[in-house]
């Protein structure tokens, strides 16, 4: 018969101007089962995308402090106790670390740019300091770059782990260093989160590069001046 237009459609005919409710069903558990199959895939990537952004935060401080030796007759910044921002440590009369860095640096936000740091926090790094307090004999010093004699592996600075500065409300310490607590722990234990990039932590060394790892490697890491050595 015609239609209004003069379109031939057969008797008992009827138009299909959408999907069926079998239809739909359908593609909606199609992508059901899609969206679980690349759920994995995209929190991986998130994960991974998070740790590449941390690093490349890390390799800007890393800069940072050597930036700062050059100004300062070969020493990186000094740590002291818990220092708040704009604050001086009573012992050493200086600002944070991360205060004393910062006109080296892109500014002060540089200084949380852990997107995966398990607290509220503002600043998410360590210092790596415990060469120079070992050789001021455990007193609060500045590392001195002409003493590193293992550049690539000494560790300047990297992702912070230890739950004490946090755990103790100090949220807002800009001064976060390993003088007398291990920073870096590869394992979730009673002074230490998991390590915040699904079990890996980022570091940055003497000599410029940055590194991820899922253990303290003896081969390619040190916190001493001249050898090669856990803390």
């Amino acid at each position: 018969m015609k239609t209004e237009y003069g379109q031939t459609r057969e008797r008992g005919s009827k138009d299909h101007d959408g999907f069926s409710v079998i239809e739909l069903l359908v593609m909606i558990a199609a992508l059901a089962v899609l969206a679980a199959l690349l759920l994995p895939s995209l929190t991986k990537l998130r994960s991974a995308s998070r740790q590449i952004s941390c690093s490349i935060q890390l390799k800007s401080i890393g800069e940072g402090l050597s930036k700062h030796a050059d100004d300062f007759d070969q020493r990186y910044a000094i740590a002291g106790g818990v220092v708040a921002w704009e604050q001086v440590d009573p012992t050493t009369h200086m600002p944070s670390w991360m205060e004393q860095v910062t006109p080296y640096v892109s500014g002060k936000d540089v200084f949380s740019g852990c997107a995966a740091y398990p607290v509220p926090s503002l600043f998410h790094y360590f210092l790596g300091a415990r060469a120079a307090f070992i050789d001021a004999g455990q007193q609060f010093a500045a590392v001195e770059r002409q003493k590193v004699q293992h550049p690539s592996a000494f560790i300047v600075t990297g992702d912070n782990n230890c739950n004490y500065f946090d755990e103790l409300g100090a949220t807002q310490d800009a001064d976060k260093d390993d003088y007398t607590f291990m920073t870096q722990v590869f394992a979730q234990d009673d002074t230490h989160w998991a390590p915040q990039h699904d079990g890996l932590l980022n570091a940055a060394f003497a000599d410029g590069h940055t590194a991820v790892f899922d253990r303290f490697d003896p081969e390619r890491m040190t916190y001493r001046y001249n050898s090669m050595s856990a803390y």
